[in-house]
């Protein structure tokens, strides 16, 4: 108990034998499997006035994409759900060293502006929600797990404020914008030395204005999504795809918000940045990946290649569309540049 020599796990209030057993890795802690019931006084859903909650997904049929099993890189073991894969990566993988990370922000989260009852929440949170465990295992020389997907939002109607929009993307769009533009903002902050606030973190492209980058991080990669999960429907095979806190089975604490002050922490925060080439994680041979589960990166240059000249100069890359006058200075931006104006439509169609 607090104030005695003993040290406790505050998950699941069990003794330890010391303070190197206190990460719920190290002691089985039933809390991570989600076996014991989250006490009263935990934070419940935040809820939010006049709007309407949704079903977080809507399937009639099961989805092959649901039974792919994605494995673990470290012991290989198999999961259905990239959120449970994360989770997994975070507990039992890369506990320390995100504590270690984000030790000094104690249980709150200085993207979202939320408190949470203890750290040991902040830390899964950093790790699935904000997908932190990413960039321990691209520094440990593995394939990062993030995907690169454009989910089909099944209602065209804002849960948060009730607008109607007439597509998939320009509710996402009015989702980034209006209600979520502040956490994207502060998690892709867009630091460039030439480019501030108005550059991609995801993919390095270069936009007019913040307000543009903001509206792309939420329609074109999908950013949004996990602030609203609980406001928006998608398909029961996209569900899985959006990152969540993820603390207990049913129940996805989102913490307290607090006032914005201490931002100065917020400092140790880097956005992780999609690498050009990357490997997809380990499938059931059973079931052939779909175009949703590839990187949206080595789709574009599947479906794109066909449009660019073998001879391209080491300094500028042409567009290669009649009419189009456009160059860039790399085969990353000509690709970037051929999806976004020219083939943005088609894409969002068959993905």
């Amino acid at each position: 108990l607090p104030g005695s020599n003993q040290s406790y796990c505050q998950l699941c209030d069990s003794t330890v034998a010391s303070p190197w057993y206190k990460p719920p890795s190290r002691h089985a802690c039933p809390a991570v499997s989600g076996s014991i019931t989250p006490s009263p006084d935990m934070p419940s859903q935040a809820s939010t006035s006049g709007t309407k909650k949704r079903a977080r997904s809507a399937s009639s049929q099961p989805s092959r994409r649901k039974q792919c099993l994605f494995s673990c890189e470290i012991c290989s073991q198999p999961f259905s759900s990239l959120v449970s894969l994360r989770t997994h990566y975070t507990v039992y993988h890369h506990w320390d060293r995100l504590t270690a990370q984000f030790s000094s922000w104690g249980s709150r989260c200085y993207i979202c502006l939320r408190a949470f009852s203890h750290s040991n929440q902040l830390i899964r949170h950093m790790g699935n929600f904000h997908s932190y465990v990413d960039q321990c295992l691209v520094e440990d020389g593995l394939n990062f797990i993030s995907m690169e997907t454009t989910i089909k939002l099944l209602s065209l109607e804002c849960g948060l404020c009730g607008d109607v929009k007439s597509t998939s993307t320009e509710l996402k769009i009015h989702l980034a914008s209006v209600h979520f533009s502040k956490e994207l903002e502060r998690e892709f902050p867009g630091k460039h030395a030439d480019h501030e606030n108005k550059r991609c973190d995801r993919c390095g492209k270069i936009f007019s204005s913040g307000g543009a980058r903001i509206k792309h991080l939420g329609s074109f990669h999908d950013q949004v999504l996990k602030y609203c999960k609980e406001f928006i429907t998608v398909d029961d095979k996209d569900n899985h795809f959006i990152p969540e806190n993820d603390f207990f089975h049913g129940d996805d604490i989102v913490g307290k918000p607090f006032e914005d002050q201490e931002m100065a922490l917020l400092a140790k925060w880097e956005p992780f940045m999609i690498p050009e080439s990357s490997l997809v994680p380990e499938c059931d041979q059973n079931f052939s990946q779909t175009p949703s589960t590839v990187n949206k990166s080595m789709q574009l240059d599947s479906r794109i290649s066909r449009s660019i000249s073998n001879d391209e100069s080491p300094e500028v890359h042409s567009c290669p569309l009649a009419k189009c006058t456009r160059q860039c200075a790399s085969k990353k931006d000509l690709l970037i540049h051929l999806a976004m104006s020219h083939y943005l439509k088609e894409l969002e169609e068959e993905f």
